[in-house]
């Protein structure tokens, strides 16, 4: 829950961040001095908006409330020049006790009413009152109602610091009536003032009043306020507390690599873009406050993590408030920002950097520094920028703004229509290694969605956090990743579809210790209908360890392939490998004896292929030739699957089960699982069909057929010719 900031100031100086009790005690030290005299004396408190003056006024009362009465005026609370002198009485009697209150109340009620319309009279360049005054009304008429008052106020005994806050808020002829009123009507014994403002809007307010320059204005600010104190800056270390006060827990809570976590990063964006922006404690608080407010729309609450990467929405919170001419921009400039990028050559440095220079122009910057630390901040967010202008850069860590699948995350606060919750899919990952979720259970909102796309997004997310959230290798998790693959069937021909992508991720989580059972490989094993896509699986899985295949090696073999052949897979993935050879020849061996050719052929391929790998075939060969010593078996049948049916097109043969063309047939495969005697003499069935219009089946049969006797006619050739000279 986000704690909410009114812009409301401290009250209590133990929960000051930024160490100022020395300057306190100094400004409560000097106003107890002034109170001892019968004078009456301007104090300012000098600060820009946002400093913290309003803490300060707050713990400077805490200092002086048993030495001195401390009362509060606020002239910009009331609604004219008259209600000012009005306001300022009512706050200064506030200062005096019940006993002498009422007196004192009735000598200024005089004074007012006979003091009506003279401050509007006092002319702004004079701090003089008593020539002005005869114009107005008796000299000894006012003289004798403000003596009088000035008399009970000295008589009372009573220390009064009235304190004037936000002095700059007020527009010119307030500003000019509240001056005149605390240096000409407030002039009484032991009444001293603390005025806080922002020396730069009250002199350029002067000025307008004055109808004069800024000479004028701070002359005339000098000769009504005498200790003009200002607010020592805030230390760049407290103001940076200020904002990790807020935002460190948050950051803290994500997950990063050690050397370049969200809070590290952050820290380093602090420390290079955004200190001299966030210079007081408003702006600090501003700052962290829209931070968390939009983190939350986000995210869903502020205290989760898992949408946005903490410290890339903070940095971008901060050109959303500081460079909103380039927040705006960002949306379009889109397709140069996301990527990680590569470093431009340094010859192409000087033409990139002069193409965003422009683009920064366009934002409306004009001078050089501020160019310069705009594009600075961009390459920090975004390394592609940072590779073109020679910059460095992080793109390390997850759900950075940066990436293609997250960019619009950032801009919209929101998850953008048909994105997937990294959130929601880390929740499921976690729920599925604790056994929470059943492995049987399709999750039909991500990984088993109806739509393709979001489950690739789910998927691509899967992946990644199977590894971050996954501290021990989870049975669970590799049963419900193989079911949800043999729900969704594989596209051989598109790497990136859903069912390949859950290839990739099976074949990573089998390459763990897993402990797995027997029970657990037949589990696995008997998910899958066919075959195809558990051997995609563990071909990719096994690559690791055989990059060339189980048995086979390259004839330069490098030094990553001698060292992966040095170690040994997974007992579980070996387990599971043995178990579907086992599973995958026996399927093998029933779909080539049958003439029905139901099977595509880019899963037999698939299936062929991953035996292939797995050094498997002997396990086809062995059942196929029992078969031949029976007299039902027809050759001709299994050669007809190693005719493919697809099309041709300028010179290459492309698969298809809508196509009406077939492959020549393809031998050497057949070379691999039957004898070569077999192939030789077999007797072949003669193909009595002769219509022109045949079935896909009967048309791979002829195909296979015209395809042994080539064979057999170049292996007689081949015989007659003998062995090549010099053999």
């Amino acid at each position: 829950m986000i704690q909410p900031w009114a812009d409301a100031p401290l009250k209590d100086l133990n929960k000051d961040l930024l160490e100022r009790e020395p300057f306190v005690s100094m400004v409560s030290s000097l106003l107890i001095n002034l109170a001892d005299s019968n004078d009456s004396t301007v104090v300012g408190l000098v600060g820009p908006w946002g400093s913290g003056k309003s803490s300060i006024l707050n713990f400077i009362k805490r200092d002086l409330r048993t030495k001195v009465k401390v009362v509060h005026f606020s002239p910009w609370s009331a609604d004219n020049v008259e209600g000012i002198q009005q306001d300022f009485y009512a706050a200064l009697l506030d200062a005096f006790p019940d006993g002498q209150h009422n007196g004192i109340r009735q000598k200024a009620t005089t004074l007012l009413r006979r003091g009506s319309g003279l401050f509007k009279a006092i002319p702004v360049a004079g701090i003089g009152i008593a020539e002005t005054v005869k114009e107005f009304l008796p000299e000894e008429s006012w003289h004798s109602a403000f003596k009088s008052l000035y008399r009970a106020i000295k008589a009372s005994g009573v220390k009064v610091v009235v304190f004037v806050d936000d002095v700059d808020r007020l527009q010119p002829d307030e500003l000019l009536a509240m001056l005149r009123t605390v240096r000409l009507a407030g002039r009484f014994p032991r009444v001293n003032y603390l005025l806080a403002y922002d020396q730069e809007s009250l002199t350029a307010t002067l000025q307008a009043g004055l109808r004069g320059s800024t000479s004028d204005a701070i002359r005339y600010l000098e000769k009504v306020v005498q200790y003009p104190l200002h607010m020592p800056p805030a230390q760049l270390i407290h103001l940076q507390r200020l904002v990790l006060q807020e935002l460190g827990p948050i950051l803290d809570r994500e997950t990063g690599a050690l050397w370049d976590s969200p809070l590290q990063r952050f820290e380093a964006l602090y420390a290079e873009h955004m200190w001299s922006a966030l210079s007081t404690p408003r702006a600090c608080h501003r700052f962290t406050t829209q931070a968390k407010t939009y983190l939350a729309l986000a995210q869903g609450e502020v205290d989760v993590q898992g949408e946005v990467d903490v410290a890339d929405f903070a940095a971008l919170t901060f050109v959303r408030l500081h460079h909103p001419a380039i927040y705006l921009r960002l949306r379009e400039w889109r397709s140069d920002l996301v990527g990680s990028g590569q470093g431009a050559p340094i010859q192409e440095r000087a033409k990139n950097k002069a193409s965003w220079v422009q683009r920064i122009k366009n934002c409306g910057y004009s001078i050089e520094s501020d160019i310069d630390q705009a594009l600075r901040i961009l390459s920090a967010l975004f390394p592609r920028v940072s590779g073109e202008l020679g910059f460095s850069s992080s793109a390390a860590g997850r759900c950075r703004l940066h990436m293609d699948a997250y960019f619009d995350r950032y801009i919209n606060f929101s998850l953008p229509t048909g994105d997937v919750s990294d959130r929601l899919v880390s929740t499921q990952i976690s729920d599925l290694v604790s056994g929470r979720t059943p492995s049987t259970a399709p999750l039909r909102n991500t990984f088993d969605h109806p739509d393709a796309e979001i489950r690739i997004r789910a998927v691509h997310k899967g992946d990644q956090y199977s590894d971050w959230h996954a501290a021990e290798p989870s049975m669970n998790l590799v049963n419900f990743v193989a079911g949800s693959l043999a729900r969704d069937p594989v596209k051989y021909e598109d790497p990136f579809s859903p069912g390949q992508l859950k290839v990739g991720w099976l074949a990573r989580l089998l390459d763990a210790e897993l402990e797995g059972s027997q029970d657990h490989v037949s589990h696995v094993v008997e998910l899958f209908a066919t075959p195809a896509s558990l051997g995609a699986v563990l071909k990719r899985a096994m690559a690791v360890y055989y990059p060339y295949g189980k048995n086979l090696a390259p004839e330069a073999p490098t030094e990553a392939h001698e060292a992966n052949s040095q170690v040994a897979p997974p007992k579980f993935l070996i387990e599971l490998a043995e178990a579907w050879q086992q599973r995958a020849a026996s399927w093998m061996v029933s779909t080539l004896v049958s003439d029905i050719y139901s099977t595509s052929d880019r899963e037999f391929l698939e299936v062929w292929s991953s035996l292939e790998f797995l050094d498997g075939l002997g396990r086809i060969r062995l059942p196929l030739q029992a078969k031949t010593t029976s007299s039902d078996f027809d050759l001709a049948t299994v050669a007809g699957h190693f005719a493919y049916q697809g099309t041709r097109q300028n010179g290459h043969f492309y698969f298809g089960t809508n196509d009406d063309n077939v492959s020549d047939l393809d031998v050497t495969k057949l070379k691999e699982i039957l004898p070569l005697d077999v192939l030789q003499e077999w007797p072949l069935a003669a193909d009595e069909d002769q219509s022109p219009i045949m079935t896909m089946a009967q048309l791979r049969r002829r195909r296979a057929i015209e395809g042994l006797h080539e064979f057999r006619k170049g292996h007689d050739q081949a015989q007659r010719n003998g062995p090549p000279s010099g053999s």
